[in-house]
């Protein structure tokens, strides 16, 4: 086997069926935050807080309050990939 086709048969196991913008790296939809960054804290953070909320408030006000918190919750998801 000669050295580019090792290259580009280790990039694909790498990168799945992913677009590989050269050998060794995988193209990316989104911005990747490094782990233990700040944004990567501030986001363990945010979920650490925000998960235990979301559940007293379910448990406490039922689903008259769960769908409407649950739709907004799937908007601020659907904002993180635009």
């Amino acid at each position: 086997m000669t050295r580019d086709v090792m290259k580009a048969r280790l990039s694909r196991e790498r990168c799945g069926d992913s677009l590989r913008r050269d050998a060794g790296r995988c193209a990316t939809i989104a911005r990747t935050v490094e782990q233990w960054s700040g944004d990567h804290i501030a986001a363990l953070v945010a979920t650490a807080v925000v998960a235990p909320l979301l559940v007293v408030g379910v448990r406490r006000r039922g689903d008259a309050w769960a769908v409407p918190v649950g739709r907004g919750l799937a908007v601020v998801i659907l904002g993180g990939f635009v």
